[in-house]
Order: C-alpha cells, then sequence, then structure tokens
C-alpha cells in the first residue's frame, strides 16, 4: 500500500491509519510513555503491547457493513497486514445512513459491551407470537407465567413474542402457569419454524352437562388433504378430524393431534385437557412470521470482537464460539482525539476485558487486559 496514507502524529508515540501500511518509525525518545497500549496476560503469561516500541504501531480504521452499522477498529501491530497482533472491532449502538457522521457519546458510550457472534451462513429469522390459555376463571389470582423458548431465552409475560434462528428448525417451548395459591400446571410443545410445513393446532371444550365429555375441534395448517392421529391422555386414539371423547375419570390428561398433509409433514401438538372445571389448565398456540431483516439483536449492536494473530499468521477469534461467563469487555473512558493526517476524527478509549480466543480446537486466554486505544470515527 502506498506509504504516504500511513497515519503519523508528530511527537506522538504511536501511528493512527486509515487502510494505511510500513508507518515510520519513531524516534527512541518518544515512546517511553506511549499513549496507546494493551498489557495483561495471554494463557497465563505476560502480554504487553505498546505503540511505539518494538515495532508496534496503532492502526485505526472505521467501516460501514451490510448492516447498516458502523465498527470502529483499532489494531496494535507491526504493520497493518503483518502477523502478530491484536485487533478490537466495536460496533456501534445504532443502525445508520451511509455518508452520516456519529457522535461519540451515543456510538462509543461508557459501559459494558456484548461479545459478538459472527453471523452464520443461511441464517434466516422468525418472529413468533405466543398466546397463553389459562382457564383464568378457575384459578385463584394473582396469575404468573413462566415461559422457556428453548433457545436460552425465557419470559414471564403472558403473551410473549420472541424471535428464532433457522440455523435450529425446531426448539421445544414450555409454559408454566402457577396461581395465587401456588397451584401450577405446565405443558411443552415443538415448535416447528418452516412456514411451508403444516401447523398441528386445535382447541377443547369440557361440556360437564354430558359428564366428562369434551369436545375437540383442528384448526391444523397444511396442504389438503390432513390426515389426523388424536391420542387422549388416556391410551385412546381417533383419527377424525373434529372428535368427541368421554373421559372416565376428573383429572387432568395431555391429549395430543398429530397432524399429517399432502406432502408428508409432520406436525405435533400437545394440550392440558382438565376433566375437573377447577383445575389449572395451561395451554398454548402460536403463530409465525418470517423476518424479511434481521432483528435488532442480531445486528450485534454495541458488541465487541477481538482477534490476535500470532507470529505465524495463525487467527485466533472472540467471535467464533460463545463467550465463558466470566468474559467481559468494559469502556472505561473516551476523549476525542486530534484529527489524523487525513482529516478523519479519531478518539481514545480506554479499555478492560477478559476473554477466550478460539482457532479451531485451539484456544487463547486473554486475562486482566487494560490500556488504551485508537479509533476513528465518522
Amino acid at each position: 500500500m502506498k506509504k504516504d496514507k500511513s497515519l503519523l502524529f508528530p511527537l506522538l508515540v504511536f501511528a493512527l491509519l486509515f487502510w494505511a501500511c510500513n508507518p515510520t518509525e519513531l524516534p527512541d525518545e518518544m515512546v517511553d510513555t506511549p499513549d496507546f497500549y494493551l498489557q495483561g496476560r495471554m494463557d497465563a503469561q505476560p502480554l504487553k503491547l505498546e505503540a511505539g516500541k518494538q515495532g508496534y504501531y496503532m492502526y485505526t480504521r472505521f467501516g460501514r457493513d451490510s448492516l447498516q452499522v458502523y465498527t470502529f477498529e483499532s489494531e496494535l501491530a507491526t504493520c497493518e497486514a503483518c502477523p502478530e497482533g491484536m485487533k478490537i472491532v466495536i460496533r456501534d449502538q445504532q443502525v445508520s445512513q451511509a455518508g452520516s457522521s456519529v457522535s461519540l457519546s451515543q456510538s462509543l458510550p461508557v459501559g459494558s459491551y456484548a461479545f459478538r457472534q459472527r453471523p452464520r451462513e443461511g441464517e434466516n429469522f422468525y418472529r413468533v407470537s405466543f398466546f397463553s390459555e389459562v382457564n383464568e376463571s378457575h384459578a385463584t389470582a394473582p396469575l404468573s407465567y413462566s415461559w422457556d423458548f428453548g433457545d436460552g431465552s425465557v419470559s414471564t409475560e403472558q403473551n410473549p413474542v420472541h424471535t428464532f434462528s433457522s440455523l435450529d428448525s425446531a426448539y421445544e417451548v414450555c409454559l408454566l402457569a402457577t396461581d395465587g395459591q401456588g397451584n401450577s400446571s405446565n405443558i411443552c410443545n415443538e415448535l416447528n419454524l418452516s412456514l411451508d410445513h403444516c401447523i398441528a393446532q386445535f382447541h377443547h371444550r369440557l361440556r360437564p352437562e354430558y359428564g366428562n365429555y369434551v369436545e375437540f375441534r383442528s384448526e391444523a395448517q397444511g396442504l389438503q388433504p390432513i390426515r389426523y392421529l388424536w391420542e387422549f391422555g388416556d391410551g385412546a386414539v381417533a383419527t377424525l378430524n373434529n372428535p368427541g371423547y368421554y373421559y372416565s375419570d376428573d383429572r387432568l390428561y395431555t391429549a395430543c393431534l398429530t397432524v399429517i398433509d399432502e406432502h408428508g409433514c409432520i406436525s405435533r401438538m400437545c394440550k392440558n385437557v382438565a376433566t375437573e372445571p377447577d383445575m389449572l389448565e395451561t395451554n398454548f398456540t402460536y403463530s409465525i412470521e418470517a423476518l424479511a431483516v434481521p432483528p435488532r439483536d442480531s445486528l450485534g449492536l454495541a458488541q465487541v470482537s477481538i482477534q490476535w494473530t500470532d507470529a505465524s499468521g495463525k487467527v485466533f477469534r472472540s467471535d467464533a464460539h460463545a463467550q465463558p461467563d466470566e468474559a467481559h469487555f468494559n469502556l472505561l473512558a473516551v476523549e476525542a482525539y486530534q484529527d489524523n493526517e487525513l482529516g478523519q476524527q479519531t478518539a481514545r478509549l480506554q479499555v478492560r476485558f477478559s476473554c477466550r480466543l478460539f482457532a479451531g480446537n485451539e484456544t487463547l486466554e486473554l486475562e486482566d487486559m487494560v490500556g488504551f486505544i485508537g479509533v476513528a470515527y465518522p
């Protein structure tokens, strides 16, 4: 790359660069108190990188990705394309239009930042609306709800909305409802995300005037004709689309409907069926919507990734896998810095972090890393 693109500030101990290589060496007397450095431990061994010492310089750049999110990049390395160096990429707090400027206080606020995981090829997203069905008229208030979406996320809303990734085609979703007297019941169902698949859904109604008689009504979706298999929870089955059934005991049963459509798509849903009206009966239905654009939480806003390239050129990344619970990244202070020689704004960030880096089956542990890094921003 052309040498005239190097971002060198006189009288400083570092080089700020936008897409640049081969910075000019700094005089020895200028590197006693570097403005930019990182120090801590790597795999329990001391690690210290200082701009202006041992050939290291601070390179910065900013970019804007396909999700319209600015990235603020900092790299301590011997040259931009050389091995052995550390790169830190911080993502903006918001989506921005092309060519727009950013505010340091809004885009890089002091605080904790989550570690980003790389977007996965072929990943789509679905917004699922859940609708609880609890016989509230027979429950003692207040009712509480506890949802487990099967992907590590939970909710206590009555009718939550949750976004799922398509990389797992099915999730087991569970709902637990508890009334004011501590009575509870729960139900779990497998959620299939493919919209062109069938969905087994049904409603039921107890007819106490006829004893323990329950009417079942299918609301299954799929390509007709649809075949039905009902399991009433006591060993009995039926193949009608809207059957009725007499239960022998007053208790809570789990009835399930399995449907098979013309394309062979199979879907199953189970519900609690209370033959005693005073029993707490917990169920849910849902609707699925494919998202044309990624949800906000998949944009990686206010997230960070860290990369280490060793002397052999092997790259270790924080975003290859999930981080351990003790991993953290804290932005402690932000101050505006003087423009680089290309007229781009720069900032000096005080950071503290610990994380795990991955390269295939190998890992590196960065512990108690502290220091100051530089970034450029629009």
